[in-house]
């Protein structure tokens, strides 16, 4: 996916340590009552999947994904 990457907004619960190694990907977060909303920035689904993963491992739990693919302005 040459040029473009993925914005995923990603719905989870529990606990967020924001010192994760995942956060190069994680560019947003919003903390609510007893949800977080992250957004996240990868280039492909299989980067995708291994952050979502990571955050299941840590016990946290996704609720809900939504992406769209953008364009890089250092796309090329």
């Amino acid at each position: 996916m040459s040029g473009a990457a993925m914005q995923v907004l990603v719905r989870v619960r529990g606990h967020l340590d924001p010192s994760l190694d995942l956060w190069p990907y994680i560019t947003g977060l919003r903390t609510q009552a007893s949800t977080s909303l992250l957004t996240l920035d990868v280039y492909d689904s299989r980067e995708l999947m291994s952050v979502l993963v990571a955050l299941a491992h840590r016990g946290v739990e996704v609720q809900e994904v939504d992406s769209q693919v953008r364009n890089r302005p250092d796309g090329g």
